[in-house]
């Protein structure tokens, strides 16, 4: 099981989120070449833990290094296909980079994977609250209503949502 408190900071700053001029170290990012020596077998970059990617993508959208953030949860996502929470920051740093779309299908596959919960919200809780955000930007409120309700629904004292549908109406 995948608990990190880091997505739900982000679900409550992603408006906020500082950009730092210092440029993502991508090389992090890239397997690195090892010396062998005789008897050793090469550590495949698979090998390297989705938590690990996931940290990596943390510490980059907290730094305002929205692509290497992406990079990073994708990385996560791709070791550890059920990773609730890397899909989760993935569709927050879509949404921050103006991608609704590309969020909107990252949280939609939340919503395929078994709810988890937590606190302040559940998975899917957090994934239906995003998507009425998304949906709200792209100006389609009543759309936006019928998503924080879904939230509503799983997580009725999710203060961000019940915010958000007062914003609504």
């Amino acid at each position: 099981m995948f608990i990190n408190n880091f997505t739900y900071n982000f679900v409550y700053c992603i408006d906020n989120l500082s950009r730092l001029t210092q440029p993502a170290d991508l090389q992090l990012l890239q397997p690195k070449q090892v010396t062998l020596q005789v008897g050793q077998t090469p550590a495949q970059p698979e090998t390297q833990p989705a938590e690990q990617f996931y940290e990596m993508g943390v510490e980059f959208h907290r730094t305002g290094q929205i692509d290497a953030a992406i990079q990073a949860y994708q990385s996560a996502i791709q070791r550890a296909p059920r990773f609730d929470s890397a899909y989760i920051n993935l569709g927050l740093a879509f949404i921050q980079l103006g991608q609704l779309e590309n969020a909107k299908d990252v949280l939609q596959q939340v919503l395929t994977l078994p709810d988890r919960l937590e606190t302040p919200a559940s998975v899917h809780t957090l994934a239906h609250y995003n998507l009425a955000i998304i949906l709200e930007r792209q100006g389609e409120p009543d759309e936006a209503i019928i998503e924080v309700r879904r939230a509503l629904a799983i997580t009725p004292n999710f203060e961000l949502a019940q915010r958000l549908l007062q914003r609504l109406r």
